[in-house]
Formats: structure tokens, sequence, C-alpha cells
């Protein structure tokens, strides 16, 4: 029961440990875009005016 219970518990952790792993990439991809966006606009902006 002992190893089952081992094996169950380390599926469990890697499960979690990937979840949390792909929403912090997702932020991290999330974040980059929008600091793209932010400077492809504010690029625009200024030629804008130039």
């Amino acid at each position: 029961m002992t190893l089952f219970k081992g094996i169950v518990l380390k599926g469990v952790w890697e499960l979690l440990t990937s979840l949390v792993a792909k929403i912090t990439w997702e932020v991290v991809l999330e974040r980059f875009a929008t600091r793209l966006v932010v400077w492809g606009l504010e690029t625009l902006k200024k030629a804008e005016h130039q």
C-alpha cells in the first residue's frame, strides 16, 4: 500500500508542479506581449508627432 501511495502522491505532485509552471509561463508570455504592444504603440505615437 505504501508503494502505491507513493506513486499516487508523486503523480499528484508532478501534476501540481506542471500546472504552476504552465500558469507561470502564460503570465510571463502575457506580460511580454503586453509590453511589446505598449512599446509599439509608443513608437507609433512618437513617429506620428515628428
